[in-house]
């Protein structure tokens, strides 16, 4: 029943013919093949039956009409648009216009009926017309690389028609390989993920497995608009309308002194209590702080930070179990789970992750301070000091992110976890602002470009002397680990200290675990290996001053992975985990509302931008952090 997902590309010449041969070349025939290729992998739909088509600009019908016949056809621009992207009219659906009849069916002579569209035969072998362009826009700000939006649904919701635009400036041909070029695929296939429906605008839509509405619709029936529902904004504002989704999709509660929403589907829920290692977690954490929204079309920044459907993707994006599951959830989709990859971000850190600040006081006050110390909530993904580190997937050097310079006004009240600094907090640094309200400003370990372990030319020799001072050794087997080493024989010559290095790496599996070897250069053409069984050992190497920390053997063996799992299961953390969760997801206190008169600001189409960070190389003395790209 439910076949591979099948799209319809359509380039707009228009647009896609003003950009140089090398651009429009570089998203025709490799950016955004390579981001549909991802998602008719991992979604399986029941096929589109016959041929596909827009729904014509009908604006009027005539009363009286069963089924409703169309009297009107939009002849605006706005109307025959799938944003700013004109509609082909051979897209659209023969139908029949009426402007005068005396029955119901328009079927007497008297019926002055004619068909727009005549001929149109639309569009074969197709479940999603993706319309692509490339046009620099009032939204292409100098931190939006690209947008997207759904433009039509199908009788069940789902989504038949959508579009992406890409943002000339950020279109970077300059090669089809390596950690640009992937950034660039993800921010289509972040966007691909939009128009299928990851966005506020879908939550009220979604269905359960057996096609029923989750948010009731207006009648009581299958199909139509839905009821009004209650909500609550990301700014603790109450509003209601009829693109609020019901409490079987959406929740809200109050949680670290804000409002939250809660997306609580099934699958979802089953997935997200695997990762975390907490059964008792009522909801996911949708995204607060997606700017002009009341509800977000993210997954929350700073708990599924390297994710493919956060706002901010990051240097590596993971197509994770989570977000296959919304897509199963929808009832529009059937989700290929051995398609998605791991998410070490937060995994199996237990329900603090998801509950506590992500810095946090110790509860002790040392003999010569005042104030409590603090601490992050977890090494391996919040920091609290200008320190160096390892990214979640270990593929990347990172740099923390705090700050105690950008922000010039204090940080909100919820968000200063420094005793005594309100101003010091976590940033990203975008093109024309440093901020981080997407990850709640927590300061975290983010990789930058030129700490990617997997190239070459991140290596820092001494001179003259073409050796590491670290003993590194980049290429694409390498992985970051924390050391403080350096050679013993530094030639008269002094470096900047440096507490994370890239490292070939090879795991073999023995019954009682597996056993990393490490190899670093120790002089032109010779190497040394030392063996890792367990995460945070403080290996001496030999040649050097200093220790090596051992990397965790979960992350760098691939032990997220699963060899193979039923269908009825995800593969979450390396296990086979239920699709639904056996616990029910408890109903969160409902938040305090402040009146308001704010509007449900997702019910219009809205395009969902992919913002993107400066790109930079940092001094060769000080490493700085250089933010994720992304969506």
């Amino acid at each position: 029943m439910f076949k591979p997902l099948r799209f319809f590309l359509y380039y707009d010449n228009m647009t896609m013919g003003l950009l140089p041969g090398n651009q429009s070349l570089f998203i025709q025939e490799f950016v955004v093949p390579a981001a549909m290729k991802i998602w008719s992998n991992a979604l399986a739909v029941v096929p589109a039956r016959g041929n596909l088509f827009a729904s014509a600009p009908c604006v009027l019908t005539l009363k009286g009409t069963t089924p409703p016949i169309c009297s009107a056809i939009s002849t605006t621009a706005a109307s025959n648009q799938c944003v700013e992207q004109p509609i082909p009219a051979t897209h659209f659906a023969p139908t029949r216009v009426c402007t005068t009849c005396r029955d119901a069916t328009c079927s007497g002579a008297s019926a002055s009926c004619s068909t727009f569209g005549v001929g149109n035969s639309g569009i074969p072998n197709a479940d999603m017309v993706m319309y692509i362009r490339a046009n620099t826009t009032a939204r292409c700000t100098p931190n939006v690389m690209a947008y997207a939006a759904t433009c039509q649904r199908d009788q069940n919701d789902r989504p038949t028609f959508g579009t992406i635009n890409f943002c000339p400036s950020y279109i970077d041909p300059s090669s089809t390989t390596g950690p640009g070029f992937e950034r660039q695929v993800m921010t289509a296939t972040h966007e691909f993920g939009h128009a299928l429906g990851f966005s506020a605008a879908s939550f009220a839509l979604l269905r359960r497995e057996d096609g029923t509405p989750r948010t009731p619709r207006v009648g009581g029936g299958q199909f139509g608009s839905t009821s009004p529902v209650t909500g609550i904004c990301a700014d603790s504002s109450t509003v209601t309308a009829s693109s609020v989704p019901s409490n079987s999709t959406i929740t809200y509660t109050t949680m670290r002194g804000h409002a939250i929403s809660l997306l609580t589907t099934p699958t979802v829920l089953a997935a997200a209590r695997a990762h975390f290692d907490c059964p008792s977690l009522p909801g996911v954490e949708i995204e607060n702080g997606d700017p002009g929204a009341c509800l977000g079309s993210h997954w929350e920044e700073r708990l599924f930070g390297p994710d493919l459907m956060t706002p901010i993707v990051n240097y590596r994006t993971a197509l994770s179990a989570l977000t296959l599951a919304y897509f199963q959830d929808s009832g529009w989709y059937q989700a290929n789970f051995t398609a998605a990859e791991p998410l070490y971000w937060g995994n199996n850190q237990g329900c603090p992750f998801t509950t506590d600040n992500c810095i946090r006081s110790t509860g002790r006050i040392p003999f010569w301070a005042s104030k409590y110390e603090i601490e992050s909530l977890n090494a391996d993904t919040f920091c609290t000091t200008a320190t160096e580190g390892c990214s979640a997937d270990g593929m990347s050097r990172s740099q923390c992110s705090i700050t105690s310079s950008t922000y010039t006004s204090p940080l909100p009240l919820d968000y200063q976890y420094f005793p005594g600094k309100p101003m010091v907090g976590g940033y990203i640094q975008l093109q024309t602002i440093e901020t981080d309200a997407f990850g709640d400003y927590c300061p975290i370990h983010r990789a930058y470009a030129q700490g990617d372990c997997i190239n070459p030319a991140n290596l820092l020799v001494l001179p003259k002397h073409n050796v590491s001072p670290f003993g590194e050794i980049y290429g694409p087997t390498s992985r970051c680990t924390k050391m403080s080493l350096t050679r013993t024989n530094m030639f008269g010559l002094s470096v900047s200290n440096r507490f994370a290095g890239c490292y070939p790496m090879a795991c073999t599996f023995h019954s009682k675990g597996p056993t990393i070897d490490i190899t670093l250069a120790t002089d032109i053409g010779s190497t040394v290996i030392v063996k890792c069984t367990l995460k945070g050992q403080e290996v001496p190497v030999p040649g050097f001053k200093g220790s090596l920390t051992c990397p965790d053997p979960f992350v760098i063996c691939g032990l997220g992975h699963c060899s193979s799992c039923p269908s009825t299961s995800l593969c979450i953390n390396g296990k086979c985990s239920p699709k639904e969760s056996t616990i029910p997801a408890p109903t969160p206190p409902f938040p305090t509302p402040y009146p308001t008169t704010k509007p449900w600001t997702s019910v219009t189409v809205k395009p969902l931008p992919t913002k993107r960070p400066t790109s930079y190389r940092p001094p060769t003395n000080t490493p700085k952090m250089a933010p994720r790209s992304t969506l």
